[in-house]
């Protein structure tokens, strides 16, 4: 049965699809490996293109389109993980976030933001930034060893509801200004 793998997001050059791509090409379409892109080409149609081409002699690199967010917990629920493949510094990963909140493990460019949400070998795996070799490494780790699949479902930690967020953020600016405001629900 095939490592099923998926991206999630707006598919652009900054989020690094074509590593991902790359990464699971090297599998050479031997069905170990399947990669779906869930996500909108329209920001990008040029680079979609030339994504298309280079996964074309792939069959199992699927291109899913746009998903509607109160869809993406149940197509990530099908998946053996998540990957997200950024090359810029992001300060927020909602596909980490609902990975983790479904139970789903994560294979994540390594970033400062990263560092700090995923643990290596406990809640995801991290790859070198822009690395396809690196991320195809990871792919075969997670492959091989179903094991580590299991500790990383385990291992992913709860996820703050918007609610939660909202009282934690107030809190801090409370305590920056000295105030005592209460979020209105």
């Amino acid at each position: 049965m095939p490592l099923r793998l998926g991206c999630f997001g707006y598919v652009t050059d900054l989020k690094g699809i074509h590593v991902a791509v790359e990464a699971v090409r090297r599998f050479a379409g031997n069905g170990l490996v399947e990669l779906l892109v869930y996500g909108s080409t329209d920001h990008s149609p040029s680079y979609a293109r030339r994504l298309r081409q280079s996964a074309a002699s792939c069959p199992s690199i699927r291109f899913a389109g746009a998903v509607p967010h109160e869809r993406v917990p149940e197509m990530m629920s099908t998946l053996d993980a998540v990957v997200v493949p950024t090359l810029c510094i992001e300060t927020f990963s909602f596909a980490v976030h609902e990975a983790f909140a479904v139970g789903v493990p994560v294979v994540v460019s390594r970033t400062p933001y990263t560092e700090t949400l995923v643990r290596d070998g406990v809640t995801g795996l991290l790859f070198r930034r822009g690395d396809a070799e690196d991320l195809h490494a990871k792919i075969r780790t997670l492959k091989d060893n179903p094991e580590l699949q299991d500790a990383l479902r385990k291992g992913a930690p709860p996820v703050s509801t918007i609610e939660e967020e909202i009282d934690r953020v107030v809190g801090v600016y409370n305590a920056a200004v000295g105030a005592d405001i209460q979020p209105t629900r």
